[in-house]
């Protein structure tokens, strides 16, 4: 069975190689020592200082090389290769190290990185893929990157050499002398050309098929909608009947005449089950007047015609409410379904003074057969079960 082992890969920074502000950032504040070494093993980037070594940065995926970016051919950020098309930036700022990942869509076989001369915002990473050099600039405020050049050459290695200069060595051993001027003299980079995309009609084509789909799925997903509801609004109205639920609510009712003849109108502004019917009806003289309307929408008003020569009596409004399963199916009649909360506070209250009116009196009898002696086992038995009785209901 073979083993795996890991790339280990080495950057040692010390006082004539790197900036003194980078470098006392990745320096422990307890060190004594100006010089240090970063270490690259599997996806976990160390510091080395005295013999004590500190993990500082652990990133997805495995970091393959370690490069410098220079500032005045001294180290003042960093770029930890991957082995995916992504680097990772890092540099500081406001005495923190920052860390910005960044994709180039293609896997970096070397590259080679410096702070731009005119703009300290901005750094410019030259790097190959195997068959091109690219030239491109990072903006590290705004995370913006640009293209700015692509050679037709390989190389299999990239060094900074000096200011200016850079070296590159080919698959034949032969060494190129390069300029970064390229790069460090753009500054208001445009885009490439590479990041920009011709659009032509032959790309529209088969979108009309896509939108007729989504148009289908839309109308699908509308229909499934309102099955839900239906499904919810049938479950409230069985849990209606089931719970033999009273909906507590204050409908607001006017009397209006129209035509000599005068008609009380029933509002239910509450929110109703759908699919259900409100029964309104008034009875006086042993007639009723009743009218019977479905709810289909959230309000809904109900109009009773009064006889005004009945006015003059007590008139009796009741409301039921009228519930289906489905269309068809048995429906359930829930008798006065709308409670006053006002009245039924009073005829609670109302209730339970009567009851302790009636317990009192119940003991008032018991001390009274008891100052005349009469007070027996029976007696008492018969009291007993005439308070248990009254009071079962509280």
């Amino acid at each position: 069975m073979l083993q795996q082992y890991e790339e280990i890969c080495v950057l040692p920074l010390h006082l004539e190689n790197s900036e003194q502000e980078f470098r006392n950032i990745l320096l422990d504040k307890n060190c004594t020592v100006d010089n240090l070494c970063l270490i690259g093993s599997g996806k976990k980037l160390f510091t080395l200082t005295n013999e004590t070594i500190h993990i500082i940065y652990s990133c997805d995926n495995q970091i393959i090389n370690i490069v410098p970016i220079l500032n005045d051919e001294k180290a003042n950020g960093l770029v930890l290769m991957t082995n995916t098309d992504a680097v990772i930036i890092v540099y500081a700022k406001d005495n923190y190290l920052r860390y910005k990942k960044v994709y180039f869509g293609a896997e970096i076989k070397t590259l080679c990185a410096g702070f731009n001369q005119q703009c300290a915002d901005k750094i410019w990473i030259i790097y190959s893929d195997g068959s091109k050099l690219y030239y491109t600039i990072l903006s590290l405020s705004t995370e913006i990157y640009n293209k700015i050049q692509t050679e037709d050459k390989s190389f299999t290695c990239l060094q900074y050499y000096k200011q200016d200069i850079f070296l590159g060595l080919t698959k034949e051993k032969k060494l190129h002398e390069l300029s970064t001027n390229i790069v460090e003299n753009v500054t208001n980079p445009q885009v490439s050309k590479d990041d920009f995309t011709n659009l032509s009609s032959n790309m529209l084509k088969g979108s009309d098929m896509i939108v007729e789909r989504i148009c289908e799925r839309a109308k699908e997903l509308q229909v499934w909608n309102e099955k839900l509801l239906a499904e919810e609004d049938k479950l409230y109205r069985i849990n209606l009947y089931a719970c033999k639920k009273k909906v507590r609510m204050c409908p607001k009712m006017t009397v209006n005449r129209i035509a000599k003849q005068l008609f009380l109108s029933i509002n239910f502004q509450e929110n109703l089950p759908k699919n259900i019917y409100i029964a309104c009806s008034l009875a006086y003289s042993n007639k009723r007047i009743f009218s019977i309307k479905e709810v289909a929408a959230t309000e809904i008003t109900i109009d009773l015609p009064v006889p005004t020569e009945k006015l003059c009596n007590s008139l009796k409004l009741n409301m039921d409410l009228i519930t289906m399963i489905n269309k068809g199916q048995p429906w359930f009649l829930i008798r006065d379904f709308i409670i006053d909360p006002i009245v039924e506070k009073k005829k609670k209250d109302q209730s339970k003074k009567n009851k302790t009116s009636f317990i009192n009196a119940k003991i008032n009898q018991i001390r009274s057969l008891m100052v005349s002696s009469n007070l027996d086992m029976k007696k008492l038995s018969e009291i007993k079960k005439s308070i248990r009785k009254e009071i079962c209901d509280i």
